[in-house]
């Protein structure tokens, strides 16, 4: 069985493990097509997981940088 591209996209990660163990029982190559999917799919989720982290750093840097300058006009101040 072969999916269109869309069709591809729109299968669960568990449904492709499925049908990838259904399929491999059954020939001798070939299936390294849903492997690749499901490793872009990891890929793609650890991406959006460092994005993630990365706006965290970025917002936590501004943060600290505005509590330093509060901090530097405070001693200024005494």
């Amino acid at each position: 069985m072969t999916y269109t591209y869309q069709q591809l996209r729109e299968v669960s990660d568990d449904e492709l493990i499925a049908i990838h163990d259904e399929i491999a029982t059954n020939t001798f190559g070939g299936v390294d097509f849903y492997l690749d999917e499901l490793r872009r799919r990891d890929n793609a989720r650890a991406t959006a997981s460092n994005y993630k982290l990365a706006r965290a750093a970025f917002w936590l840097t501004v943060a600290n940088s505005v509590l330093s300058a509060v901090a530097l006009l405070s001693a200024f101040l005494r």
